[in-house]
């Protein structure tokens, strides 16, 4: 929450609050540049660490350029390495390449700092007549930082969405699986490590929970190259399982396994309908349930199973994945 706190800081400059911590902290600067000591106090550190994650994952606005520093700060979009071809003062501000009279760039200036290419982007950014210069979040359509654009920039989340063709396997391979988006992003949040499960809520409770390794599941199974099918029933399945407890646990809304399949069956056959050629088999026919045949599996395989239960007498229901050897032996 104290990204949200740095991100009023900023946007609230007639709070008393604001006024009082400018006066300690960034009495002659824009908050952004202030400082940084170690004998601060433990709140102004804390919002400092906010305005770190806001200054990485924000671009300035110019207006009239005096809040920003020409060669420190995001202001030019894309900007291209190196910014400039000289080694310039650090806290020039934009304002400096403005001419105050005809609200203009001056180009010979910016030629003479900046590479070709950002100085063609920089004379390419107009010039109000008037206003102050403002900071906008880069990934919020309002431009409003929140505390979950916040998770998503520390999480890799947004990082991750923006580069198509990541250099590691796990994610060549996931992003190369013929799926929904909201089923890519639930496996990265697995091999990631970030999806939010008992266990992972648990460290936060004082509970001790026996942590299962869903990361290395999905990324072992990822990097199989045949079976799509039963890989895509199989990441289908668990997202829509972690979906509904989601629903149970922050909703309150009842689990039913029938409206979990009914779903799971749904986004198979949207996926079929996505897909240039049908690659899940939807066979949605009652059949009686048999006794697997494991002979043939090699010793150190591990088998899944997508199991349901129903308590008439309580009217409770569940559904789970389950993972054991060929002994039977829950993982």
């Amino acid at each position: 929450m104290l990204d949200r706190l740095a991100w009023a800081l900023i946007h609230s400059p007639t709070e008393l609050w604001v006024k009082i911590f400018k006066c300690k902290y960034f009495k002659n600067c824009h908050p952004l540049h202030a400082r940084k000591s170690l004998d601060y106090s433990w709140l102004w550190k804390g919002i400092d660490v906010g305005l770190d994650i806001i200054r990485k994952n924000s671009i300035w606005k110019v207006k009239n350029g005096y809040s920003i520093h020409a060669f420190t700060d995001n202001w030019i979009s894309d900007a291209s390495s190196p910014l400039f071809h000289c080694y310039p003062n650090p806290n020039m501000p934009v304002s400096d390449f403005i001419d105050p009279h005809t609200r203009t760039w001056n180009i010979d200036l910016i030629n003479s700092f900046f590479t070709l290419d950002n100085a063609q982007k920089i004379a390419n950014i107009r010039i109000p007549l008037t206003g102050d210069d403002g900071l906008v979040c880069l990934y919020t359509k309002n431009g409003e930082f929140s505390v979950k654009t916040c998770y998503k920039a520390l999480s890799g989340e947004i990082n991750y969405l923006q580069n198509p063709h990541p250099s590691q396997p796990t994610y060549k391979a996931l992003r190369s699986f013929p799926t929904l988006p909201k089923i890519h992003l639930f496996l990265w949040k697995c091999i990631k490590n970030v999806l939010p499960t008992g266990v992972r809520l648990s460290q936060y409770r004082n509970q001790d929970l026996t942590e299962t390794s869903i990361r290395t599941w999905f990324d072992e199974w990822l990097k199989i190259s045949h079976g799509i099918a039963i890989k895509q029933s199989i990441f289908v399945t668990a997202w829509c399982i972690w979906r509904d407890r989601c629903f149970k646990t922050f909703q309150n809304q009842t689990l039913t396994p029938l409206s979990t399949a009914n779903h799971a069956l749904k986004l198979l056959a949207d996926i079929d309908a996505c897909m240039p050629e049908p690659i899940v088999p939807l066979d949605i026919s009652i059949v009686p349930i048999q006794s697997p045949d494991n002979s043939g599996l090699p010793e150190h395989c591990r088998i899944l199973y997508c199991d349901a239960s129903y308590d008439s007498d309580t009217n409770e229901a569940g559904s789970d994945l389950v993972l054991t050897d060929l002994t039977g032996s829950f993982e």
